[in-house]
């Protein structure tokens, strides 16, 4: 099972939000299922760290996320709440996106180009 992020609201919002809080170079899935959307990114780990680097500004953004690992942690408001064995009554079904399904939306940061001064290997100096 491949860490995700759980949250009410519109796939598409989520993902104009999303992408300025990718890591460059990275990608995410996000897809709507009901009135949840399930975000899987490259950069998500069990680690609640690397999980808390997408779901508090998430969570500033749209209310509450669930951040699906090993356990279940909750972030409302741009911070840590708890953490949980089981998923909340209302949960959806753990989505695989390791294939993508119709109507997922791929999100992409790209990496940002150097400068003229930094493609040539000039200091500020010069």
């Amino acid at each position: 099972m491949n860490p995700a992020l759980y949250l009410r609201g519109d796939a598409r919002a989520v993902a104009l939000a999303l992408e300025e809080w990718l890591l460059p170079d990275s990608s995410a899935v996000v897809l709507q299922s009901g009135d949840w959307v399930s975000v899987a990114a490259e950069q998500l780990s069990e680690d609640l760290a690397d999980l808390a680097e997408l779901s508090e500004p998430l969570s500033l953004e749209f209310g509450e996320v669930w951040a699906r690992a090993t356990l279940y942690h909750r972030f409302k408001a741009g911070a840590f709440v708890e953490t949980v064995h089981a998923a909340p009554s209302d949960f959806p079904l753990e989505d695989d996106l390791e294939t993508l399904p119709a109507g997922a939306i791929r999100v992409t940061r790209e990496s940002e180009k150097p400068g003229m001064a930094e493609f040539f290997g000039r200091s500020e100096d010069e």
